[in-house]
Protein backbone atom coordinates (compact mmCIF):
# COMPACT_ATOMS: atom_id res chain seq x y z
CA UNK A 1 0.00 0.00 0.00
CA UNK A 2 2.87 2.65 0.68
CA UNK A 3 4.28 1.60 -2.54
CA UNK A 4 0.58 2.25 -4.74
CA UNK A 5 0.90 5.51 -2.65
CA UNK A 6 4.01 6.81 -3.14
CA UNK A 7 3.68 5.69 -6.90
CA UNK A 8 0.43 7.74 -7.08
CA UNK A 9 2.26 10.88 -5.46
CA UNK A 10 5.24 10.59 -8.37
CA UNK A 11 2.41 10.27 -10.97
CA UNK A 12 0.66 13.33 -9.89
CA UNK A 13 3.90 15.45 -9.87
CA UNK A 14 5.49 14.08 -13.51
CA UNK A 15 2.73 14.03 -15.93
CA UNK A 16 1.80 17.69 -15.63
CA UNK A 17 5.40 18.10 -16.46
CA UNK A 18 4.72 15.97 -19.77
CA UNK A 19 2.40 17.69 -20.41
CA UNK A 20 3.73 20.97 -19.80
CA UNK A 21 6.42 20.14 -21.76
CA UNK A 22 4.23 18.85 -24.80
CA UNK A 23 2.54 21.98 -25.31
CA UNK A 24 3.36 25.60 -26.72
CA UNK A 25 2.24 28.69 -24.78
CA UNK A 26 1.26 31.15 -26.82
CA UNK A 27 2.27 34.88 -26.21
CA UNK A 28 -0.62 35.07 -23.27
CA UNK A 29 0.51 32.40 -22.20
CA UNK A 30 -2.44 29.93 -23.16
CA UNK A 31 -1.44 26.45 -23.77
CA UNK A 32 -1.41 25.24 -27.40
CA UNK A 33 -2.04 22.08 -28.08
CA UNK A 34 -0.50 20.09 -31.12
CA UNK A 35 3.43 21.45 -32.58
CA UNK A 36 3.93 19.06 -35.01
CA UNK A 37 1.86 20.51 -37.93
CA UNK A 38 3.54 20.51 -42.04
CA UNK A 39 4.51 24.21 -40.96
CA UNK A 40 5.84 23.58 -37.85
CA UNK A 41 7.65 19.93 -39.57
CA UNK A 42 9.40 22.53 -42.18
CA UNK A 43 10.27 24.97 -39.51
CA UNK A 44 12.20 22.72 -37.51
CA UNK A 45 13.76 21.02 -40.92
CA UNK A 46 15.73 24.01 -42.37
CA UNK A 47 16.67 21.64 -45.33
CA UNK A 48 12.60 22.64 -46.44
CA UNK A 49 13.56 26.44 -45.79
CA UNK A 50 12.76 27.49 -49.52
CA UNK A 51 9.69 25.57 -49.87
CA UNK A 52 8.34 27.54 -46.65
CA UNK A 53 9.29 30.63 -47.87
CA UNK A 54 7.04 29.78 -51.27
CA UNK A 55 4.11 28.75 -48.91
CA UNK A 56 4.42 31.63 -46.83
CA UNK A 57 4.66 33.53 -50.29
CA UNK A 58 1.70 31.93 -51.69
CA UNK A 59 -0.29 32.46 -48.61
CA UNK A 60 -0.96 29.07 -47.75
CA UNK A 61 0.81 28.91 -44.08
CA UNK A 62 -2.58 29.26 -42.36
CA UNK A 63 -3.97 26.25 -44.51
CA UNK A 64 -1.54 24.11 -43.89
CA UNK A 65 -0.87 25.13 -39.93
CA UNK A 66 -3.34 23.01 -38.33
CA UNK A 67 -3.76 20.50 -35.53
CA UNK A 68 -5.31 17.97 -38.01
CA UNK A 69 -6.20 17.36 -41.23
CA UNK A 70 -5.73 15.21 -44.19
CA UNK A 71 -3.07 16.61 -46.23
CA UNK A 72 -0.25 14.99 -48.11
CA UNK A 73 2.36 17.10 -48.99
CA UNK A 74 4.88 15.88 -52.02
CA UNK A 75 7.61 18.30 -50.28
CA UNK A 76 10.77 19.34 -52.38
CA UNK A 77 14.23 19.86 -50.60
CA UNK A 78 16.26 23.38 -50.85
CA UNK A 79 18.73 21.16 -53.62
CA UNK A 80 15.23 20.85 -55.35
CA UNK A 81 13.94 23.96 -55.45
CA UNK A 82 17.30 25.59 -56.26
CA UNK A 83 17.83 23.44 -59.19
CA UNK A 84 13.54 24.30 -60.15
CA UNK A 85 15.39 28.47 -59.83
CA UNK A 86 17.99 28.03 -62.36
CA UNK A 87 16.09 26.10 -64.93
CA UNK A 88 14.10 28.91 -64.52
CA UNK A 89 16.08 31.72 -64.52
CA UNK A 90 14.40 32.82 -61.12
CA UNK A 91 16.77 34.74 -59.03
CA UNK A 92 15.43 33.57 -55.81
CA UNK A 93 11.89 32.28 -54.40
CA UNK A 94 10.82 35.69 -54.03
CA UNK A 95 11.44 36.31 -57.79
CA UNK A 96 8.74 33.52 -58.86
CA UNK A 97 5.15 35.31 -59.55
CA UNK A 98 2.33 35.66 -57.09
CA UNK A 99 -0.06 33.47 -58.87
CA UNK A 100 2.62 30.83 -60.42
CA UNK A 101 3.97 30.44 -56.91
CA UNK A 102 0.33 29.72 -55.34
CA UNK A 103 -0.03 27.23 -58.12
CA UNK A 104 3.15 25.57 -57.80
CA UNK A 105 2.68 25.18 -53.91
CA UNK A 106 -0.80 24.36 -54.40
CA UNK A 107 0.13 21.30 -56.83
CA UNK A 108 2.15 19.66 -54.46
CA UNK A 109 -0.71 19.22 -52.38
CA UNK A 110 -3.03 16.60 -52.28
CA UNK A 111 -6.04 16.84 -49.98
CA UNK A 112 -6.87 13.19 -49.03
CA UNK A 113 -3.68 11.49 -46.56
CA UNK A 114 -1.72 8.78 -48.89
CA UNK A 115 0.86 6.99 -47.65
CA UNK A 116 3.37 5.90 -49.92
CA UNK A 117 1.63 2.25 -50.06
CA UNK A 118 -1.27 3.64 -51.35
CA UNK A 119 -0.17 5.14 -54.46
CA UNK A 120 -1.59 3.20 -57.81
CA UNK A 121 -0.81 4.22 -61.19
CA UNK A 122 -3.51 6.46 -62.26
CA UNK A 123 -4.34 10.32 -62.37
CA UNK A 124 -4.93 12.54 -58.93
CA UNK A 125 -6.32 15.61 -58.06
CA UNK A 126 -4.35 17.92 -56.57
CA UNK A 127 -4.72 21.46 -54.99
CA UNK A 128 -3.78 23.56 -57.73
CA UNK A 129 -6.75 25.03 -60.27
CA UNK A 130 -6.89 26.63 -63.32
CA UNK A 131 -9.96 29.10 -64.33
CA UNK A 132 -11.76 27.43 -67.17
CA UNK A 133 -14.30 30.40 -66.86
CA UNK A 134 -15.29 32.71 -64.64
CA UNK A 135 -17.34 30.82 -62.24
CA UNK A 136 -15.53 27.54 -62.73
CA UNK A 137 -12.10 26.08 -61.33
CA UNK A 138 -11.09 22.61 -62.02
CA UNK A 139 -8.24 20.85 -60.41
CA UNK A 140 -4.85 20.04 -62.04
CA UNK A 141 -4.01 17.05 -62.25
CA UNK A 142 -0.53 14.77 -61.35
CA UNK A 143 0.28 11.30 -62.71
CA UNK A 144 0.93 8.62 -60.81
CA UNK A 145 3.16 5.46 -62.17
CA UNK A 146 3.61 2.84 -59.56
CA UNK A 147 4.63 -0.11 -61.78
CA UNK A 148 8.34 -0.07 -60.44
CA UNK A 149 9.74 2.92 -59.13
CA UNK A 150 7.39 5.43 -57.74
CA UNK A 151 7.17 8.47 -59.97
CA UNK A 152 5.08 11.27 -60.55
CA UNK A 153 4.62 12.83 -63.97
CA UNK A 154 7.34 10.72 -64.92
CA UNK A 155 10.70 12.69 -63.36
CA UNK A 156 10.46 13.13 -59.79
CA UNK A 157 10.37 10.31 -56.84
CA UNK A 158 10.10 10.26 -53.38
CA UNK A 159 13.37 9.77 -51.44
CA UNK A 160 11.42 10.05 -48.16
CA UNK A 161 8.23 8.75 -47.32
CA UNK A 162 5.47 8.75 -44.74
CA UNK A 163 6.49 11.49 -42.72
CA UNK A 164 3.86 11.63 -40.34
CA UNK A 165 2.36 15.50 -39.03
CA UNK A 166 -0.61 16.32 -37.06
CA UNK A 167 -2.48 17.71 -39.65
CA UNK A 168 -1.34 15.10 -42.74
CA UNK A 169 1.60 13.57 -44.39
CA UNK A 170 4.97 14.41 -46.08
CA UNK A 171 6.70 12.89 -48.56
CA UNK A 172 10.39 14.64 -49.23
CA UNK A 173 10.60 14.22 -52.92
CA UNK A 174 13.76 15.38 -55.71
CA UNK A 175 12.27 17.72 -58.03
CA UNK A 176 9.78 20.33 -58.06
CA UNK A 177 6.73 19.03 -59.43
CA UNK A 178 6.48 21.74 -62.58
CA UNK A 179 2.69 22.38 -63.85
CA UNK A 180 1.90 20.04 -66.19
CA UNK A 181 1.34 20.54 -69.79
CA UNK A 182 -0.67 18.18 -72.11
CA UNK A 183 3.10 17.66 -73.56
CA UNK A 184 3.72 16.60 -70.08
CA UNK A 185 1.52 13.86 -69.49
CA UNK A 186 2.03 12.07 -73.00
CA UNK A 187 5.27 12.04 -72.40
CA UNK A 188 4.96 10.38 -69.16
CA UNK A 189 2.37 8.08 -69.46
CA UNK A 190 2.87 4.68 -71.06
CA UNK A 191 -0.73 4.77 -72.62
CA UNK A 192 -0.92 7.74 -74.30
CA UNK A 193 3.10 7.89 -75.28
CA UNK A 194 2.15 6.05 -78.44
CA UNK A 195 -0.09 9.28 -79.58
CA UNK A 196 2.53 11.50 -78.58
CA UNK A 197 5.38 9.44 -80.67
CA UNK A 198 2.94 9.80 -83.73
CA UNK A 199 3.07 13.83 -82.94
CA UNK A 200 6.31 13.82 -82.91
CA UNK A 201 7.36 11.31 -85.97
CA UNK A 202 10.22 12.56 -88.01
CA UNK A 203 8.01 14.23 -91.18
CA UNK A 204 4.71 15.31 -89.53
CA UNK A 205 4.13 18.96 -88.78
CA UNK A 206 6.01 21.06 -86.56
CA UNK A 207 3.75 22.85 -84.75
CA UNK A 208 2.42 19.55 -82.98
CA UNK A 209 5.01 20.52 -80.05
CA UNK A 210 3.42 23.77 -79.47
CA UNK A 211 0.18 23.04 -79.38
CA UNK A 212 0.61 20.71 -76.61
CA UNK A 213 2.91 22.74 -75.16
CA UNK A 214 2.21 26.24 -75.31
CA UNK A 215 0.05 28.06 -72.75
CA UNK A 216 -1.71 30.85 -74.54
CA UNK A 217 -4.80 28.90 -74.65
CA UNK A 218 -7.30 25.84 -73.59
CA UNK A 219 -7.29 22.99 -76.04
CA UNK A 220 -8.95 19.40 -75.64
CA UNK A 221 -6.92 16.30 -77.28
CA UNK A 222 -8.63 13.45 -77.83
CA UNK A 223 -5.90 10.84 -76.95
CA UNK A 224 -6.20 6.89 -78.29
CA UNK A 225 -4.94 4.73 -75.74
CA UNK A 226 -1.90 2.16 -76.70
CA UNK A 227 -4.30 -0.34 -77.73
CA UNK A 228 -6.09 1.96 -79.95
CA UNK A 229 -2.83 2.89 -81.86
CA UNK A 230 -1.56 -0.70 -82.18
CA UNK A 231 -5.03 -1.45 -83.58
CA UNK A 232 -4.86 1.41 -86.18
CA UNK A 233 -1.20 0.29 -87.26
CA UNK A 234 -2.31 -2.84 -87.58
CA UNK A 235 -5.24 -1.88 -89.88
CA UNK A 236 -2.88 0.53 -91.92
CA UNK A 237 -0.45 -2.97 -91.96
CA UNK A 238 2.08 -0.61 -90.59
CA UNK A 239 4.49 -1.07 -87.58
CA UNK A 240 4.88 2.69 -86.57
CA UNK A 241 3.79 5.75 -87.54
CA UNK A 242 7.41 6.95 -89.80
CA UNK A 243 5.70 4.56 -92.43
CA UNK A 244 2.34 6.34 -93.15
CA UNK A 245 1.96 9.61 -95.24
CA UNK A 246 2.80 12.40 -93.42
CA UNK A 247 0.28 14.53 -95.04
CA UNK A 248 -2.14 11.76 -94.11
CA UNK A 249 -0.91 11.13 -90.87
CA UNK A 250 -0.84 14.89 -90.07
CA UNK A 251 -4.34 15.13 -90.83
CA UNK A 252 -5.54 12.23 -89.17
CA UNK A 253 -3.85 13.73 -86.23
CA UNK A 254 -5.28 17.50 -86.35
CA UNK A 255 -8.58 15.33 -86.14
CA UNK A 256 -8.02 14.78 -82.39
CA UNK A 257 -7.78 18.15 -81.46
CA UNK A 258 -10.33 20.70 -80.87
CA UNK A 259 -9.14 24.51 -79.79
CA UNK A 260 -11.42 25.25 -76.92
CA UNK A 261 -11.65 23.51 -73.30
CA UNK A 262 -14.05 20.81 -73.14
CA UNK A 263 -14.80 19.46 -70.02
CA UNK A 264 -17.08 15.75 -70.02
CA UNK A 265 -18.97 17.90 -67.51
CA UNK A 266 -20.47 20.38 -70.33
CA UNK A 267 -20.59 17.64 -73.50
CA UNK A 268 -23.80 17.52 -75.01
CA UNK A 269 -24.91 16.55 -78.56
CA UNK A 270 -23.30 18.37 -80.64
CA UNK A 271 -20.44 19.56 -83.51
CA UNK A 272 -17.41 20.87 -82.72
CA UNK A 273 -14.74 21.58 -84.79
CA UNK A 274 -11.45 20.01 -85.03
CA UNK A 275 -8.13 21.10 -86.48
CA UNK A 276 -8.21 18.71 -89.26
CA UNK A 277 -9.04 20.01 -92.85
CA UNK A 278 -10.83 18.29 -95.57
CA UNK A 279 -9.03 18.54 -98.90
CA UNK A 280 -11.55 16.55 -101.13
CA UNK A 281 -13.30 20.59 -102.08
CA UNK A 282 -9.57 22.14 -102.46
CA UNK A 283 -10.87 24.76 -99.72
CA UNK A 284 -9.59 23.13 -96.68
CA UNK A 285 -11.96 24.14 -94.18
CA UNK A 286 -12.23 22.54 -90.94
CA UNK A 287 -13.49 18.81 -90.50
CA UNK A 288 -16.06 18.53 -87.54
CA UNK A 289 -16.54 15.92 -84.49
CA UNK A 290 -19.99 15.04 -83.55
CA UNK A 291 -19.96 14.26 -79.50
CA UNK A 292 -22.87 12.44 -77.82
CA UNK A 293 -24.17 11.69 -74.59
CA UNK A 294 -26.91 9.39 -74.90
CA UNK A 295 -25.08 6.25 -74.26
CA UNK A 296 -21.81 7.37 -72.68
CA UNK A 297 -19.31 9.87 -74.21
CA UNK A 298 -18.90 9.26 -77.56
CA UNK A 299 -16.67 10.88 -80.70
CA UNK A 300 -18.21 10.37 -84.17
CA UNK A 301 -20.71 7.71 -83.27
CA UNK A 302 -17.73 5.51 -83.22
CA UNK A 303 -14.86 6.49 -80.45
CA UNK A 304 -15.58 5.82 -76.56
CA UNK A 305 -14.16 8.04 -74.18
CA UNK A 306 -12.49 6.42 -71.62
CA UNK A 307 -10.80 8.11 -68.93
CA UNK A 308 -12.27 11.93 -68.99
CA UNK A 309 -10.92 14.79 -67.99
CA UNK A 310 -7.43 14.50 -67.30
CA UNK A 311 -6.67 18.58 -66.93
CA UNK A 312 -3.73 20.49 -67.10
CA UNK A 313 -2.70 24.38 -67.26
CA UNK A 314 -2.98 24.36 -71.39
CA UNK A 315 -5.92 22.47 -71.77
CA UNK A 316 -7.91 18.70 -71.14
CA UNK A 317 -7.09 15.43 -72.39
CA UNK A 318 -9.60 12.61 -73.01
CA UNK A 319 -8.33 9.00 -73.52
CA UNK A 320 -10.21 7.30 -76.23
CA UNK A 321 -10.39 3.93 -77.67
CA UNK A 322 -9.83 4.09 -81.13
CA UNK A 323 -8.02 6.62 -83.44
CA UNK A 324 -10.57 8.92 -84.56
CA UNK A 325 -10.77 8.81 -88.32
CA UNK A 326 -11.60 11.78 -90.60
CA UNK A 327 -15.67 11.67 -90.42
CA UNK A 328 -17.47 10.70 -93.84
CA UNK A 329 -21.04 11.85 -94.05
CA UNK A 330 -22.31 8.63 -93.19
CA UNK A 331 -20.54 9.01 -89.68
CA UNK A 332 -21.88 12.28 -89.14
CA UNK A 333 -25.32 10.73 -89.87
CA UNK A 334 -25.21 7.25 -87.86
CA UNK A 335 -23.87 9.67 -84.81
CA UNK A 336 -26.39 12.91 -84.73
CA UNK A 337 -28.80 11.71 -82.16
CA UNK A 338 -31.46 14.29 -84.20
CA UNK A 339 -30.63 11.90 -87.54
CA UNK A 340 -32.33 8.59 -86.36
CA UNK A 341 -35.61 8.36 -88.58
CA UNK A 342 -33.61 9.46 -91.81
CA UNK A 343 -30.95 6.30 -90.48
CA UNK A 344 -33.84 4.40 -90.40
CA UNK A 345 -35.00 5.14 -93.72
CA UNK A 346 -31.62 4.67 -95.25
CA UNK A 347 -31.54 1.33 -93.48
CA UNK A 348 -34.75 -0.06 -94.64
CA UNK A 349 -34.31 -3.40 -96.32
CA UNK A 350 -36.38 -2.42 -99.77
CA UNK A 351 -33.60 0.69 -99.49
CA UNK A 352 -30.61 -1.57 -99.91
CA UNK A 353 -30.39 -1.30 -103.79
CA UNK A 354 -29.66 2.58 -102.95
CA UNK A 355 -26.91 1.54 -100.48
CA UNK A 356 -26.98 5.59 -98.93
CA UNK A 357 -24.96 5.15 -96.09
CA UNK A 358 -22.60 3.29 -98.53
CA UNK A 359 -22.46 6.40 -101.03
CA UNK A 360 -22.23 8.93 -98.45
CA UNK A 361 -18.93 7.31 -97.58
CA UNK A 362 -17.46 7.68 -100.62
CA UNK A 363 -14.32 9.99 -101.08
CA UNK A 364 -12.77 9.13 -104.17
CA UNK A 365 -13.79 11.32 -106.73
CA UNK A 366 -12.25 9.91 -109.66
CA UNK A 367 -14.85 7.39 -108.99
CA UNK A 368 -17.63 8.57 -107.04
CA UNK A 369 -20.26 11.62 -106.73
CA UNK A 370 -18.09 12.62 -103.93
CA UNK A 371 -17.83 15.54 -102.38
CA UNK A 372 -21.51 15.21 -101.53
CA UNK A 373 -24.30 18.15 -99.82
CA UNK A 374 -27.01 16.33 -97.96
CA UNK A 375 -29.79 18.01 -96.18
CA UNK A 376 -31.17 15.68 -93.56
CA UNK A 377 -34.15 16.43 -91.79
CA UNK A 378 -34.14 16.34 -88.40
CA UNK A 379 -36.72 13.58 -86.92
CA UNK A 380 -38.92 16.25 -85.51
CA UNK A 381 -39.22 17.15 -89.62
CA UNK A 382 -40.22 13.25 -90.35
CA UNK A 383 -42.99 13.19 -87.48
CA UNK A 384 -44.61 16.04 -89.37
CA UNK A 385 -44.58 15.15 -93.02
CA UNK A 386 -45.67 11.23 -91.80
CA UNK A 387 -48.48 13.37 -90.32
CA UNK A 388 -48.91 15.51 -93.80
CA UNK A 389 -48.95 12.20 -95.79
CA UNK A 390 -50.95 10.31 -93.56
CA UNK A 391 -53.34 12.41 -91.63
CA UNK A 392 -55.59 9.70 -90.69
CA UNK A 393 -52.99 7.25 -88.92
CA UNK A 394 -50.44 6.81 -86.50
CA UNK A 395 -47.72 6.24 -89.28
CA UNK A 396 -44.01 5.42 -89.41
CA UNK A 397 -41.33 5.61 -91.71
CA UNK A 398 -42.22 2.21 -92.57
CA UNK A 399 -45.68 3.45 -93.94
CA UNK A 400 -44.05 5.28 -96.87
CA UNK A 401 -43.86 2.80 -100.64
CA UNK A 402 -40.60 2.02 -101.53
CA UNK A 403 -40.57 3.60 -104.89
CA UNK A 404 -41.80 6.84 -102.56
CA UNK A 405 -39.52 6.40 -100.11
CA UNK A 406 -36.40 6.44 -102.25
CA UNK A 407 -37.38 9.57 -104.45
CA UNK A 408 -37.49 11.47 -101.21
CA UNK A 409 -34.24 10.16 -100.10
CA UNK A 410 -32.73 10.97 -103.45
CA UNK A 411 -34.47 14.44 -102.80
CA UNK A 412 -31.83 15.24 -100.02
CA UNK A 413 -28.04 14.89 -101.67
CA UNK A 414 -26.54 16.77 -104.00
CA UNK A 415 -23.68 14.86 -105.69
CA UNK A 416 -20.11 16.33 -107.03
CA UNK A 417 -20.59 19.42 -104.78
CA UNK A 418 -19.65 20.43 -100.99
CA UNK A 419 -21.75 23.47 -100.88
CA UNK A 420 -21.77 25.31 -97.85
CA UNK A 421 -24.17 28.24 -97.22
CA UNK A 422 -21.71 30.72 -98.21
CA UNK A 423 -21.89 29.00 -101.97
CA UNK A 424 -25.76 28.35 -101.87
CA UNK A 425 -27.06 30.87 -104.02
CA UNK A 426 -30.51 31.71 -104.97
CA UNK A 427 -31.44 29.07 -107.77
CA UNK A 428 -31.87 25.44 -108.64
CA UNK A 429 -29.93 22.29 -107.63
CA UNK A 430 -30.14 19.10 -109.19
CA UNK A 431 -30.20 15.75 -106.88
CA UNK A 432 -28.84 12.37 -107.08
CA UNK A 433 -32.12 11.40 -108.29
CA UNK A 434 -32.73 13.73 -110.96
CA UNK A 435 -35.20 16.25 -109.79
CA UNK A 436 -34.27 19.62 -108.79
CA UNK A 437 -34.83 21.80 -105.40
CA UNK A 438 -34.82 25.35 -104.67
CA UNK A 439 -32.33 27.57 -102.98
CA UNK A 440 -34.22 30.86 -101.71
CA UNK A 441 -32.72 34.08 -101.53
CA UNK A 442 -33.08 33.97 -97.46
CA UNK A 443 -30.96 30.45 -97.70
CA UNK A 444 -34.09 28.42 -97.02
CA UNK A 445 -34.96 25.10 -99.35
CA UNK A 446 -38.38 24.60 -101.27
CA UNK A 447 -39.04 21.57 -102.78
CA UNK A 448 -41.19 21.42 -105.93
CA UNK A 449 -44.37 21.51 -104.24
CA UNK A 450 -43.78 25.02 -102.20
CA UNK A 451 -42.87 23.56 -99.14
CA UNK A 452 -40.58 25.26 -97.45
CA UNK A 453 -37.52 23.78 -95.15
CA UNK A 454 -35.41 25.78 -92.99
CA UNK A 455 -31.62 25.14 -92.01
CA UNK A 456 -31.30 23.96 -88.18
CA UNK A 457 -27.61 23.13 -88.15
CA UNK A 458 -25.73 24.60 -91.28
CA UNK A 459 -21.99 23.66 -92.39
CA UNK A 460 -21.29 20.50 -90.93
CA UNK A 461 -17.95 19.64 -92.50
CA UNK A 462 -17.12 15.89 -93.28
CA UNK A 463 -14.14 14.61 -95.15
CA UNK A 464 -16.30 13.65 -97.92
CA UNK A 465 -18.63 16.66 -98.22
CA UNK A 466 -21.03 19.13 -96.18
CA UNK A 467 -23.94 18.25 -94.17
CA UNK A 468 -26.86 20.95 -93.35
CA UNK A 469 -29.79 19.99 -91.55
CA UNK A 470 -33.11 21.33 -91.76
CA UNK A 471 -36.51 21.28 -90.38
CA UNK A 472 -38.99 19.78 -93.13
CA UNK A 473 -38.92 17.06 -95.62
CA UNK A 474 -38.43 17.67 -99.31
CA UNK A 475 -41.13 15.82 -101.21
CA UNK A 476 -41.17 15.01 -105.18
CA UNK A 477 -44.28 16.09 -107.27
CA UNK A 478 -47.71 15.64 -105.98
Amino acid sequence: MKFISKLTKLLAIILPILILTSCDDDENGNVIEGTNSIVNYFEKNQDFSEFLQAIDLAGLRATLDANSGTYTVLAPNNEAVDAYLTEHHYTNVEAIPEDTLYQLVSYHLLETLTPKENFVTGYLKTSATVAVNDSTDVSLNLFVNAENTLKFNENTTITTADIDVDNGILHKIDHVLELPTMKTFLEADGNLKPFYEALTTEGTATDFENLINETDNFKTVFVPDANAMASFYEEKNVTNASEINSDSLDNILRNHFVNELMLSSGFVNEYKTSLATETISGENHLINLYTNIDLGLKLNGNSNIVIPDIVTVNGVIHVIDTVLKLPTLTDFILADSELSTLTDAFLREDQATQDYLGLLTETNTDFSNAPFTVFAPINEAFAATLLEIFPEQDASIEDIEQTELTSILNLHIVGDAALRTENLTEGSLQTIGGENIHVNADKTLTDVNGRPAKYTNTNLQAANGVLHTIDNVLLPQQ
